[in-house]
């Protein structure tokens, strides 16, 4: 089963910049070979990438007034019915793109959100101190969710 872990980010927008980092503390660690690693910059990066999993992760900062840095997870399901959107700080609604993904070729068959709630998305490099110390306890959500 291949599962691919998509990490979106901006670098130069503070908080923004979470999803990337998650994925370069996974790549330090080292994954098993069934699992691939993509960073995106927009959800039409996503069109590439997804008929190649079975499972997908999708890591991104979220503005949804929780306390900053907290870490939630969602798995996303086509029969969801009618949810409240989970929006990403690049416009990007999971929930609206799940069924424009699954009728690509019908993968993949699990989605996941892996969403870290932002403090500062200024024009700036750096996270916060609350998003920076949610890194391990996102990485160690991925890792279980992986079975590693």
């Amino acid at each position: 089963m291949r599962i691919s872990i998509v990490g979106f980010g901006n670098p130069y927008m503070g908080d923004d910049a979470v999803g990337i980092k998650i994925l370069e503390g996974l790549k330090n660690i080292g994954l098993p070979d069934n699992v691939e690693i993509h960073e995106c910059s927009s959800e039409f990066d996503l069109i590439n990438i997804v008929d190649k999993a079975d499972e997908l992760i999708i890591v991104d900062s979220m503005l949804s007034g929780v306390e900053p840095g907290t870490v939630v997870v969602e798995e996303l399901r086509a029969d969801m019915g009618e949810v409240k959107p989970i929006t990403s700080l690049h416009g990007l609604d999971i929930t609206s793109v799940l069924p424009l993904v699954k009728a690509i070729n019908g993968k993949p068959s699990k989605v996941i959100f892996v969403g870290i709630e932002a403090e500062d998305i200024s024009v700036k490099e750096g996270l916060s101190p609350k998003v920076e110390s949610a890194i391990p306890e996102a990485i160690k959500t991925i890792l279980n969710l992986i079975g590693v």
